[in-house]
């Protein structure tokens, strides 16, 4: 399923930190892991909302359907966080469907205030074969710019199964939808966007390994 190679990634990577006490989240579908870093400088910058009209391109009505989501989920939920949580299933449809589900996961984020997030998702028009990342600096909502951490993009892609692709071929709605989510939970975090494609399980092992060692250089 579309669902089951980040999965399985995320798996594997679990059992890579499992002999660590670092703190880290995993929110799922799509799948964010976040850490600490410094932000890079932005080149190119991809336009969303004019693309694909997957939430309001005013800032105001976007801004709006947030308010209501984050309270929303407040109100059924409480207010109450988990610390140090782990991981998290987060829906990747409009903010109208599902907004109020998902804010319940970026309410845990927010608390948090990661500086460097990852985000693991698919890609909806073919199957990707390995796991790409989009060669674009920064994404662009109504709500403004989100920089692309480039440093660690290039980290990643220098081993395999990563490998950059042309924004095209790969940029999607299961990562694009929740950069909203991502600027009203951490605003300042820079943001490093993978499309987990078809892998052998060797391959998740290898990209769990990368991954791992990205978080935790050494």
């Amino acid at each position: 399923s579309e669902l089951q190679s980040p999965c399985n990634l995320v798996c594997r990577l679990l059992l890579e930190k499992k002999q660590t006490n670092q703190y880290y989240c995993i929110l799922i579908f799509s799948i964010y892991i976040f850490f600490n870093d410094t932000a890079t400088t932005e080149i190119y910058t991809l336009s969303l909302h004019d693309a694909l009209p997957i939430y309001p391109s005013q800032e105001g009505r976007l801004n709006a359907l947030l308010d209501e989501a984050f309270e929303e989920s407040c109100r059924r939920n409480g207010p109450h966080v988990l610390p140090g949580v782990v991981g998290m299933v987060v829906p990747h449809a409009a903010p109208g469907y599902s907004g109020t589900v998902a804010a319940g996961a970026y309410r845990h984020l927010q608390a948090a205030r990661p500086a460097r997030v990852f985000i693991l998702g698919f890609c909806h028009r073919g199957a990707v074969r390995g796991i790409a990342i989009p060669n674009v600096q920064s994404y662009r909502t109504p709500l403004g710019d989100v920089a692309v951490d480039g440093s660690t993009v290039r980290e990643l892609c220098a081993a395999a199964p990563f490998s950059l692709a042309e924004e095209r071929e790969v940029c999607d709605h299961s990562v694009e939808i929740q950069l909203p989510f991502l600027q009203r939970a951490a605003p300042a975090a820079t943001v490093i966007p993978i499309y987990v494609g078809q892998l052998e399980d060797e391959e998740r092992t290898q990209a769990a390994e990368v991954l791992a060692r990205t978080w935790h250089p050494g």
